[in-house]
């Protein structure tokens, strides 16, 4: 559909602009600290588009003064905001004696990179990182890992069971209870759209390299060395 020359301000023309694009409301479509410039932000996408709907650019925005990614920002928020959807009750939750950061992971009880950083658990906790796990198997429903992730869950102490599992050991659980598996692996796989494990999203939302070392984490999560 043509779009006739107009000013995103005016919210009729913005609702005409967001109409070009599936899945994109014209509250999706904001102002940003640059004159003549707009944001549009969907599903933890970023794209700007001039005010008058014709130029469309594909890639961030960067407040060279500020020295703010102004796009990593909002993917930022969007991913603790679809993180926030799940209670902490539906995570595993390793927690310290004194909490200073939390950080969350997506992770596959089949993923080697996941299993080494369950290893350094204990590095983790002692600086002061509380973990929520949530799950992500990577093979998908009715596969052999989403099958023991839904195990660990059952069991009745999870912890524990997780630790087994990444070890390839039976959890002492089965599949048959309500879990929340499913729900996490479409938040992973389908809303987030996460491509691999772990994922380890900070307090901030940052999404940290795959691979890290655990010092890296600690450094990352908590500006100082592990």
């Amino acid at each position: 559909m043509p779009v006739h020359a107009g000013d995103l301000s005016d919210p009729d023309f913005r609702a005409e602009v967001a109409s070009r694009f599936p899945g994109v409301a014209a509250a999706d479509i904001s102002p940003t600290p640059m004159p003549g410039m707009w944001q549009i932000s969907q599903s933890g996408v970023v794209g700007y588009i001039s005010a008058d709907g014709r130029y469309l650019f594909d890639g961030d925005m960067i407040d060279l003064q500020e020295e703010v990614n102004l796009a990593e920002a909002e993917r930022r928020d969007w991913r603790l905001e679809k993180i926030g959807t799940v209670a902490e009750q539906d995570m595993i939750l390793y927690e310290p004696r004194q909490a200073q950061h939390t950080l969350t992971v997506f992770t596959d009880v089949a993923c080697r990179h996941c299993r080494r950083l369950h290893e350094g658990m204990d590095r983790l906790l002692a600086a002061g990182i509380r973990v929520r796990y949530l799950f992500y198997p990577l093979s998908g429903p009715d596969s052999n890992a989403f099958k023991r992730a839904q195990a660990v869950w059952c069991a009745t102490d999870r912890k524990q069971a997780l630790t087994r599992a990444f070890r390839g050991e039976r959890t002492g659980g089965d599949a048959g209870c309500d879990n929340p598996v499913a729900d996490q692996y479409r938040l992973a796989a389908k809303t987030m759209n996460l491509r691999g494990t772990p994922t380890l999203v900070t307090e901030d939302g940052r999404v940290l390299a795959a691979g890290l070392p655990i010092a890296a984490i600690i450094r990352e999560v908590t500006g100082r060395d592990s």
